[in-house]
């Protein structure tokens, strides 16, 4: 492998010209430093607010894709924004399309970052300001250069609480698998069910709690206001809170273990700062000590939103979908729906995953012999924060006709006519108006079909699917059978399967959501070379059209449309 740089004239360049200024004088690299950097440069002027050690400049081996790399005195850390735990100064300049033409250009665009840099960072009130806009980030520099008691260390609170409370709350507290992070959780059954759910040990259960209370946005949070005491942290709870006394009053109500796990959470936004409270060995004298913390958000508002459309997540949260088969296409859009949010889902396939299926399923090797909607529910549960999953393994039929609560949408993704007409026939008797979606590929993933059924519509018993939807009349042998009853397949690609997954589960969305509630159908279809290419000699029920220099078409009709004449 070549040390040679990507562009050795660009970098000759830049060398020159530093070399030429009176401002910078060329330093010699350390061996480590020569893995990263080409050449290093020292400034001659004093910037005394900037520490004891001289600014250096580095030319990075893959300069110019990567910009020059300016590193200040590591002590800067946490003293002055946008410098981090080695010194190195983050400039924010990123390369352009014309570097590589210019890169003398490149390389100042970075000096004039610095030089302004020089001018601000002495202002401090501006100091305070860029400390503040960032704080998140500057509080996890300032967990990981904390030095808790050995023991005492937690490398992360995972908190899972109702992100709109705005009274202080006290809940459980527990230590994760090696203790080196801890679960909080408001959820019924408290952190245990929380990490049980997803499938986290929990090793020894020693019991803890945190408090925790909203910081307004407003308040200056900087490095220099941020408490460093348990005195300071109450006062300051105590203050934002208008409750005198309650981190103490928190912290004394019960006799805890030493090595119990005790928080103190403050909710700035969407940001959490956290402390480790520090029991004293000694409860009758002495204050406990604190400790910085990282905290990290597992409420499904932020795992699945980022706070971002949470009226929308809050919406599809309520919803309940049942998905009819857990297959190649059925698993994704399940996977899809759980990760866009919807609260309930309830999944129906009788069947075991084989090694034959791993090849278009998203369960592996290590599933082999389990139930596809058992081991499917199992793994989203263990992804998906809050989700409820329910497997059955029964057939869509009966599932239909064991009477079970109407959903808010069935979504058949078996392909198979009996689960289209026993859905229909359901529909006409027992579930009502319920939406139902049915889901389906023609062969080699030529075609995808998605058909909502909506309101009073209905799908006719005569199941006219392959005529009436798809795009070509596939003959019998295109199915590859295997020996055994009913053993066969059609062919397509997993990447077929995501991609029809993909539009069924949008169209699902949208009706969950209340967007779109018509009868329609929305179909993926390949070109028409595409269909002769996989099959030569296909017979089409009707014309493809598709814009020239485009390989497939979205098209979308209205059920009666579809349907018109059968």
């Amino acid at each position: 492998m070549s040390d040679s740089p990507p562009d050795q004239s660009a970098i000759d360049r830049v060398r020159s010209w530093l070399d030429s200024s009176d401002a910078v004088i060329a330093v010699g690299l350390s061996v480590a430093q020569r893995t990263q950097h080409i050449a290093a440069w020292q400034f001659r002027e004093d910037y005394p607010h900037l520490g004891a050690v001289q600014p250096r400049i580095f030319v990075p081996r893959d300069f110019p894709f990567s910009p020059l790399r300016i590193e200040l005195d590591p002590d800067l850390c946490l003293r002055l924004p946008h410098i981090e735990a080695s010194g190195n100064f983050c400039h924010g300049v990123v390369a352009a399309p014309n570097d590589l033409d210019d890169p003398v250009k490149a390389a100042g665009r970075v000096l004039e970052q610095f030089l302004d840099y020089v001018s601000r960072s002495a202002d401090s009130e501006w100091v305070e300001e860029e400390f503040h806009r960032e704080s998140q980030d500057y509080w996890l520099r300032y967990v990981d250069a904390s030095n808790p008691p050995k023991g005492y260390r937690t490398d992360e609170v995972l908190l899972e609480i109702d992100p709109d409370a705005q009274k202080p709350q006290r809940t459980e507290a527990l230590h994760l698998g090696n203790r080196a992070r801890a679960i909080v959780s408001s959820r019924d059954g408290g952190p245990k069910a929380a990490a049980e759910a997803i499938g986290w040990s929990l090793g020894t259960i020693v019991h803890g709690s945190a408090l925790i209370a909203r910081l307004p946005q407003d308040r200056r949070w900087t490095p220099s206001t941020w408490p460093k005491s348990f005195e300071s942290l109450s006062a300051l709870v105590d203050e934002i809170t208008d409750r005198p006394g309650i981190v103490t009053s928190w912290y004394r109500s019960r006799q805890w273990p030493i090595e119990a796990p005790l928080f103190v959470v403050l909710l700035r936004g969407a940001a959490g700062f956290g402390w480790r409270v520090i029991p004293s060995r000694a409860r009758t004298s002495g204050q406990p000590r604190v400790a910085p913390v990282k905290v990290s958000r597992i409420d499904r508002r932020w795992t699945l939103a980022r706070d971002h459309n949470s009226e929308q997540l809050d919406v599809l949260t309520r919803k309940r979908v049942v998905v009819f088969g857990c297959g190649s296409v059925g698993a994704p859009v399940i996977e899809l729906l759980a990760r866009a949010g919807i609260g309930s889902i309830e999944v129906i396939d009788p069947d075991q995953i084989r090694p034959e299926n791993i090849s278009r399923h998203p369960l592996g090797i290590q599933s082999n012999g389990g139930y596809k909607a058992t081991e499917f529910c199992h793994r989203l549960r263990n992804s998906v924060p809050g989700v409820k999953i329910t497997p059955h393994t029964m057939t869509a039929q009966s599932w239909l006709a064991a009477g079970h609560p109407s959903p808010d949408l069935i979504l058949d993704c078996t392909g198979d006519r009996a689960v289209r007409m026993a859905t229909a026939y359901a529909r006409s008797i027992g579930l009502g108006p319920v939406p139902s979606m049915m889901i389906w590929m023609e062969p080699f993933g030529a075609a995808a079909h998605v058909v909502t059924v909506a309101g009073g519509d209905r799908w006719p018993g005569s199941d006219p699917a392959e005529t009436a939807i798809n795009v070509a009349s596939w003959p019998d042998d295109v199915e590859v059978t295997h020996p055994g009853c009913g053993q066969g397949f059609h062919p397509y690609g997993m990447a077929d399967a995501w991609e029809t997954a993909a539009v069924g589960t949008r169209r699902a969305i949208a009706l969950l959501r209340g967007d779109d509630i018509r009868s329609d159908v929305v179909s993926l279809i390949q070109s028409r070379a595409y269909f002769e290419r996989v099959w030569p000699g296909i017979t089409f029920h009707r014309q493809i059209l598709i814009p020239s220099g485009a390989e497939s078409v979205v098209e979308r009709r209205s059920l009666a449309e579809a349907l018109s004449g059968f």
